[in-house]
Order: structure tokens, then C-alpha cells, then sequence
């Protein structure tokens, strides 16, 4: 369904999910114009000049609402502001006290076991916030309740517009494990963490659900 512009202008900022999770900045909207192209949402958009992704993804979220999002095509350059095509969809985002998403594109993990110094490599199947799934080929010493330590996550998006994110996890712990006789071959670890590592991680999970999003439903600002 259509929103207005002032609904826009007046009452939010916008976040463009390609940015780096430390480097993310509110965008400021500074009008609505008319074209040919019909309306433009003028935007002033921190990466210029050097911005040409010609589909952004922006997200916002309004006091005591969930997360939304909105898809921008860029069609014009304007005096040091980038204008989008007015977009006609807003995708909500329910967001679960757990959520899980997949982790698409090689997303993947590195991480050692505790009091040891090899170094293990694997893929990442899926994540939430207490925890995720890992693909990995590692001997038969892993155990329940095993602590695994230095987690370096690559985690990747289904969009080639938005930047992988890297995150670090000091600690996590196995929980289940399946595998033959002599090799484990996937893990499934409980995350231990706080403060900055989760909050990039909960930016993570929230973009992603986005994309999952069916976007065949639209809402009202």
C-alpha cells in the first residue's frame, strides 16, 4: 500500500543497511520532488559521491513499533543529494525473542576449543541470538557442554548490496553435537555474550529477517 510523504519527511530517519555495523548513520530526508520519473525521495546519503548501488535498502524503526524496512531504486544525483524512486512498500518485521534465520553465501566461522591452540574452520547453517548451527569437521574430543573460544563469525546477506558483517564471540558453548564414530560434523552451540557483541548481532539478525520477509505484503506507515 502507498504511504504519504509527509508520513516520511516528518516523522523518521532512515538507517542504509549497507553501511558497516559501526559506521551506521541516520539519514536525514530532505523532500519529496517530482520528475518524470515520477516522486523521488531526495536523500542525503553519507557515501557520496562515490554511492552507486542503484538499489538500497533502507530500515527505520518508530517508537513502540517493530522494524521496517524500505527498498529504494537511485535514479537521479542531486546537487550532493541522492534521489530514490518513491518506494510504494513498507515490509514489517515481526521480531521474535529468538529468532532464527539461515546464513546464505559461505557464511563462516572460526574458532578454537578451550585450552587448546588448533584452530578450527567451518560453515555457519543458521543463527539466532542465544545460539547457531555449525558445519564443521572436527575430532571426537568435542563434547557436550565443551567450550569453544575466539569466534570470528563471517556472516554474509542474501542482498550483494549489503556488506558482510564480522563479529567476535569470546565464548560459546556446545549443546548438541552429530557426527560418526571418530568426527563430529555439526555443532550446535549456545552463545555466550553482552553488550556490543550482541547488538551486532541482533543488527545482523534483524536485516536478514527482512530479507526473508514475504514481500508480497505491505503495511501502512
Amino acid at each position: 500500500m502507498a504511504f504519504s510523504g509527509p508520513t516520511i519527511v516528518e516523522k523518521i530517519q532512515l538507517i542504509c543497511a549497507r553501511r558497516s555495523i559501526n559506521d551506521q548513520k541516520r539519514l536525514v530526508i530532505k523532500s519529496i520532488s517530482r520528475s518524470s520519473n515520477g516522486e523521488i525521495l531526495v536523500v542525503n546519503h553519507p557515501d557520496l559521491p562515490t554511492c552507486t548501488t542503484k538499489t538500497c535498502l533502507f530500515y527505520y524503526q518508530k517508537k513502540r513499533n517493530s522494524l521496517r524496512a524500505i527498498e529504494c531504486e537511485q535514479i537521479k544525483y542531486l546537487n550532493g543529494f541522492l534521489g530514490y524512486k518513491f518506494p510504494t512498500k513498507i515490509f514489517d518485521l515481526i521480531i521474535r525473542q529468538s529468532q532464527r534465520v539461515s546464513t546464505p553465501n559461505n557464511s563462516s566461522v572460526v574458532f578454537c576449543i578451550q585450552g587448546k591452540s588448533r584452530i578450527f574452520h567451518g560453515k555457519i547453517d543458521d543463527i539466532s541470538s542465544n545460539g547457531a548451527k555449525f558445519l564443521v569437521n572436527i575430532s571426537s574430543i568435542v563434547t557436550k557442554n565443551t567450550i569453544i573460544e575466539n569466534l570470528t563469525m563471517s556472516l554474509f546477506y542474501r542482498s550483494k548490496y549489503i556488506e558482510e558483517m564480522n563479529i567476535h564471540i569470546p565464548q560459546a558453548k556446545v549443546t548438541w553435537l552429530e557426527g560418526d564414530e571418530t568426527t563430529t560434523n555439526t555443532l550446535g552451540v549456545q552463545f555466550l555474550l553482552k553488550g556490543k557483541d550482541y547488538d551486532q548481532l541482533s543488527s545482523y539478525l534483524d536485516l536478514r529477517s527482512i530479507e526473508d520477509s514475504n514481500k508480497d505484503r505491505s503495511i501502512n506507515s
